[in-house]
Parts: C-alpha cells; structure tokens; sequence
C-alpha cells in the first residue's frame, strides 16, 4: 500500500500570508492568518521598526511588518492530524534562493533602488531560508522553494475542473517576473509569453491607487468600483506610460517604482506632473472630477493589456479554457470584460483565493504534480477554514452571557427575518478561503432594496457609499438576472444584469449596470442554499444581498467570538450561528 504524500503549502514573507494542507492531493484545510490575528492582510505598520522574530517578518521595508501564518499552519495540521515531523514536503511560494543565485538579475527588476536596500534585503532572504530549515528540520520533511508564479499557475489550473486550459497570472511581482501567460495539456506546463520585472501591471494599477489617495496593495477594488462613474479621458496618458508589444508590454519605470510604494526607492511619483492633476487630497471627495476618469482610464489600461496577452494565445492554444489567478484576477470588471468580449475565452475560471493568500495551495498543488505526475483535487468550494461544533457555538454563548435560543429551522428563520427588511449575520459550518463572503461568513439582506443596501453601509460596513455590494443567486435562476449563461460559484466575475435583474438586484448592482454575483448550485452549502429558497419563496426573489461578515478595516470573522463582537457593535438586527439565534430586541 502506497503511503500518503503529505505537502503543507505556504506563503509567508508576503501580504496575505496563509497556508494549506494537501493529503494524496485532496484539501484538507485552508487558512489565512488575518483571520487569527485580526490584522487585515496580516501586515501591521510600525514607525520605522525592524522586526526579524519568528512571529513578525518584513522583507522589504521598516514600516509594514509581514506576520509569519503560525496560527494557520496549526490549523491546518490540526485538520489533518499531522505534526511538523510527519509532513514530507513544505512549500514556500516564493524562491528565495533564486534570487540570492542571480543578484544582477533581482536587481534589473527594480532600477534604480538603492544598493543598500537591495543588500538589505539579501540579508533578510537568508533569514527567511534559515527559518524555515530550521522548521522542516524537525522529521524528514523537505523543504521546496516554489517560484512564485509556478504557484499562482498551479493554483489557478488545478483549483479548476479544466484539464487542458490557458493560464494568465498577473500580480505586482514574483521573483523576477510580473505576468506569465502558460498553458496546460493534461500532463505538462508550457510558457507562452512573460513580463519581466520591473514591467507589472499589478504596479501600475497599484501606483494609480496610491495617486486616487488609497492604500495601494490594500484598496485596489476600490478605484475599480470608482472607475464606473468615470470617462476615459486620460487613455493618451496611460498609453504613453503602458505599451503594448508583440510579445507582451512595457511600462515608464520611474513612473510607477517610486517612493510611494515603500520598497526603498527615492524618487517621488512623477504621475501629477504626467496626468496635469495633483495627488487626490484626503479632504477631496473620491468622486471629484477628475479622479473617476483617472481610474476609468486605469481599467481600460488592464484590459488593453490583459485582451492582449490572451490575444497571444490564438496562435499557440485551441483551448477555449482561460484559468486567471494573482492579485490583478480579484478585478472583477477586467474579469467580466474578458469573458463577454474575448471570442476565444468560452469558460473562465478565478481561484477564490486569487492573491497571494491562494499561493499557499497553489505551492502544494505544484509539488504534488511534480511528486506524482496527478492531477490534484480541484477546488469545487473554498469552504476549508474553521469551523465550530454546536457545543463550542453554545459554550461562547453561554459564558458571554447574551440570550440565545437553539432554532428547529436556522435558515427558515433567517429568511424570515431578511424577508422583512432585517439585516442579519450568517455564522454557519466551515469559512471560505478567500476575500468573498460565500454562505459560511456573511452578512445578509434582501438586494431589491436601494434603501437597504445604504443601510448596510451606514449601520454595519462603513464603507464608501459608491461601492456596490454583490448578490448570491439561485443558480436555476441566473438566466433570468444576469447577462451571460457563465456560473461563478466565487463572486469573481462582474456581468451585467438583465431588465429582471435591474428590478429584483437593484440594492446590489453597480452603476455600471453590472453586479458580481455568486450562483448558487443545489449541494453547495445546503443551509445556505435554503435560506436561498426560502426567501425565493417568501418574496420572490431567488437572490439575497450577501457581503462579508466584518466592519470595515476588519478580517472577516473567524470563531463566535468574532462573530458576536461584530453583532453587537453594529447596527445587524439577528444572528444565524450554528443551530442558534440571537436577536438584539425582544421577540414580542
């Protein structure tokens, strides 16, 4: 009897930190330490602060502190009743020892970044490779440092049913490497095209962000949403910053690699001198003229990059499977775009967890073909967090000392009171892996409603009044409200609504006239599905208004304590949690 190949992969040293078990191929657990901690993207901003503990690590500046996924590799372990000792492989989704082998080459990627920082960050890869040796020390475990974009491949082709597809990785940086355009026939990788560092349409996008007066590598959906109240009216700019090429693109550097990314350059961005428009002031309004069109104009800039790598494809592949994975695949506009207006692209696929967060499984997916030569477990759901049994729920419960009460029917009862106008908090079996809000952590409310979905905003997100929020749907009934025949089970594509859809998802459309929407397949989360079919049922409507379960800032929530400290600090009305509910007024 053949013996289980146990590969924990991880992604450490790098936002959004996070980790993933496979065994013989199948998940068995995903976890993204912000989760734990509490620290969104699990990176901490200090004031010029070093840290190179076990805990904290930070490769590239002083201010922002990378958290090392401890508490989600005890999770997945747990999950999988292993030991560091009984692993045989750990993957790191970033080759470190690459770099350190080819010095001149990292440094090509970043002209003009001092030599000093770039030694500095030699030191602190060595630190990285001695860390985890020490860690796969412990048995008979090895260590693979996985590259970066091999991870992001893996991760999107295998995390999808396709067995012959196209791959487009795109992100703001691997080791020496921005995107990577591969394909895949069933048994073995082929690069098409790539794009060297320093030229990332992951920066680009990121530098505009930082100009719109946002958080770049933090708020990107952010100018995607505001870009839909904006013209293109700076496309001549954009073109003269980001050109195409035959065989890929190339951007202006200095524009993008500046100060303002943190990562040790000096120079300031050159972009208010290129657009004729200061840096958005934080005491302007984001929907201010001429910030919408600067971000409309950015979006146009992806898609011309992005339809031009696939443009590649018509030569070399006759797949009409596209797989995106890297941070530039959570746009979801760029997503929707591609897949009603790219002929070649019939089926799309985005990993949920498309960032770097994905890149821990895409790591054990990677060594795992290579070990076997097999094809892993696809990712037919993303539910493989924490999940809580009935007495753990009723334990914190309890010792919080709120009035709860065990519920004969949880999710009739939760469609009841979103069939009344009530916003309500879902807590329900494992989390999702990923940044979307899918059935288990959600926050949910009826999305015909324009009124409640400001509501949302006001009393419980916090967030911009100009984001929209995405609808989960009845997958039977998606034809009827949405333009497009694909089904996406992650909320990863932006499609638009059709006249049905303009009347029953109005709280959640996009004034684009799109909406990300998640459908919903019967056997997917069944008591998430049936409040589905009960609210269908009680309103006529097949679809609710489902967001992420979290303030705004926040990770989504985690255990029952997370899930309760949010009940009681916003403005929800009721609480789904495992077999119980708890409401903040009395029954009457």
């Amino acid at each position: 009897m053949t013996a289980s190949l146990r590969v924990l992969g991880i992604s450490a040293f790098l936002d959004d930190p996070s980790a993933a078990l496979l065994i013989d191929g199948k998940i068995v657990a995903i976890a993204e330490e912000e989760r734990f901690s509490r620290v969104k993207h699990g990176v901490r901003s200090y004031e010029r602060v070093t840290f190179t503990t076990n805990e904290m690590m930070s490769p590239f500046v002083d201010v922002d502190v990378r958290l090392f996924p401890w508490k989600s590799i005890q999770f997945c372990l747990s999950e999988g009743c292993l030991d560091w000792k009984d692993l045989d492989f750990v993957a790191l989704s970033f080759d470190f020892p690459s770099i350190l082998r080819n010095p001149s080459r990292y440094a090509r990627g970043f002209p003009g970044l001092p030599r000093g920082v770039l030694a500095r960050r030699r030191r602190a890869f060595r630190d990285y490779i001695r860390h985890l040796r020490s860690l796969c020390s412990r048995g008979r475990t090895r260590l693979v440092f996985v590259p970066h974009h091999d991870a992001h491949t893996a991760g999107a082709c295998f995390s999808s049913t396709a067995r012959r597809c196209n791959i487009l990785t795109m992100d703001g940086m691997g080791e020496f490497e921005a995107v990577r355009l591969s394909t895949f026939n069933g048994f073995d990788f082929e690069t098409v095209s790539l794009s060297s560092l320093p030229h990332s349409v992951g920066r680009v996008y990121g530098a505009v962000t930082d100009f719109l007066g946002f958080r770049m590598n933090r708020d990107e959906e952010k100018v995607m949403a505001l870009a839909g109240y904006g013209s293109d009216t700076f496309s001549s700019s954009f073109r003269a910053l980001v050109r195409t090429s035959p065989r890929g693109f190339r951007i202006q550097p200095r524009a993008f690699w500046t100060r303002e990314c943190e990562m040790g350059f000096l120079h300031p961005s050159p972009l208010p001198r290129i657009l004729g428009v200061p840096k958005r002031p934080s005491s302007t309004s984001p929907l201010d003229s001429p910030y919408p069109d600067i971000a409309r104009s950015l979006q146009e800039t992806l898609y011309r990059v992005t339809s031009h790598f696939i443009s590649q494809l018509d030569e070399v592949s006759g797949y009409r499977d596209l797989c995106l994975a890297g941070g530039v695949a959570l746009n979801c506009d760029n997503n929707g775009r591609i897949l009603t207006t790219v002929p070649s692209v019939k089926n799309l696929w985005i990993q949920p967890q498309a960032g770097d967060s994905g890149a821990a499984l895409g790591a054990a997916y990677w060594v795992h073909f290579e070990e076997t030569g097999l094809a892993p477990e696809p990712m037919r759901h993303a539910f493989y967090g924490p999940g809580f049994s009935e007495e753990e729920v009723e334990t914190v419960l309890r010792n919080s000392g709120v009035k709860y009460r065990r519920s004969a029917d949880v999710s009739g009862e939760a469609a009841e009171h979103v069939g009344r106008g009530e916003i309500i908090g879902w807590f329900q079996g494992r989390a999702e892996a990923g940044p979307r809000a899918l059935g288990s952590r959600s926050i949910l409310a009826m999305p015909n409603d324009k009124t409640l979905s400001r509501r949302v905003n006001e009393r419980i997100k916090h967030r911009e009044p100009w984001r929209p929020f995405a609808p989960s749907v009845l997958e039977e009934q998606a034809e009827t409200l949405l333009q497009t025949a694909a089904r996406d089970r992650f909320m990863t594509i932006a499609v638009p609504v059709t006249q049905r859809g303009q009347k029953l998802l109005s709280g959640t459309t996009h004034v684009t006239g799109t909406t990300r929407a998640q459908t919903v397949p019967a056997g997917f989360h069944d008591s998430f599905r049936k409040v589905l079919e009960q609210v269908e049922k009680l309103t006529g409507v097949p679809a609710l208004l489902n967001t992420s379960f979290n303030d705004a800032g926040e990770p989504i929530v985690n255990d029952p304590v997370d899930a309760l400290r949010n009940f009681y600090t916003t403005g929800l009305d009721f609480l789904a949690i495992g077999p119980f509910v708890v409401k903040k007024r009395s029954e009457g």
